[in-house]
């Protein structure tokens, strides 16, 4: 009976098994975030519009300038908005492909094309919507509690490592919020992202439990991002001066 503990103690010590994420391990959690009285969750790529006019209804003017230049390459039959209000007035885009989109426009503004200027900044715009909904969905709704993003932390051993092309942080606060049973966190973002997150930013200490842990265990699961991470801000270039790399407050911009 000893042996048996002993060789299963030994397995579960060695053992280091990647798990490579995309898009629809954070849809497929279920998380939802209220917004008014609409709930929101996370987007897939031919989801995102929805979810984006859902998450701007009661500014639903702030989508005018992009909705416009997605119309005109993306949905030949209809080259206007409705006259609906809130989400509805752009639902005529709902199902399209956010990859195939800025894909596309990406390629335009790298020609001689007339409107390049202007299709660049619909880009951006599109781009910065869309963080700032991932960010509303990171940090409402609970997503540290997700009872799915708990189960599947409760599998993890400290020597695996997790893969994955997110951006959002509700995976992020599900390994911070699970308890080790030795002394030294199970996770922590101050140390969590890996070796070359830790070297290129600094850790902002803010509030409980995501406080900056002195020690690094020698083993911890790895979390690594790499489209990057909402709750990072790389280096910027404010008024000619650099501004520094941090990992922020409330895990978001």
């Amino acid at each position: 009976m000893r042996h048996k503990r002993q060789t299963k103690r030994r397995n579960s010590s060695s053992r280091k098994i990647a798990y490579v994420l995309g898009a629809g391990f954070s849809y497929g959690t279920g998380h939802k975030a209220i917004v008014g009285q609409s709930p929101i969750e996370m987007p897939l790529q031919h989801t995102l519009l929805k979810e984006l006019c859902v998450f701007r209804h009661r500014k639903i003017d702030k989508l005018n300038h992009v909705t416009k230049y997605i119309r005109k390459y993306f949905s030949p039959t209809t080259y206007r908005s409705t006259k609906r209000k809130g989400s509805k007035r752009h639902n005529d885009l709902y199902g399209l492909s956010i990859e195939e989109i800025i894909t596309f426009f990406d390629e335009l503004v790298r020609t001689d094309h007339p409107e390049k200027d202007k299709i660049k900044e619909a880009m951006e715009e599109l781009q910065n919507m869309t963080a700032e909904l991932i960010s509303f969905l990171s940090t409402n709704g609970n997503p540290g509690q997700n009872p799915l993003l708990r189960r599947f932390v409760e599998r993890l051993l400290q020597t695996d490592v997790l893969i994955t092309f997110n951006w959002d942080t509700i995976l992020d606060r599900a390994l911070a919020n699970k308890k080790a049973k030795s002394k030294s966190n199970f996770w922590n973002p101050s140390w969590g992202y890996g070796r070359t997150v830790r070297k290129m930013f600094t850790y902002r200490l803010y509030k409980k439990p995501y406080q900056r842990t002195a020690k690094i265990p020698k083993k911890y699961v790895k979390l690594l991002k790499l489209h990057g991470s909402i709750n990072w801000i790389a280096e910027v270039i404010n008024n000619g001066k650099k501004e520094v790399r941090v990992i922020t407050k409330g895990w978001e911009f």
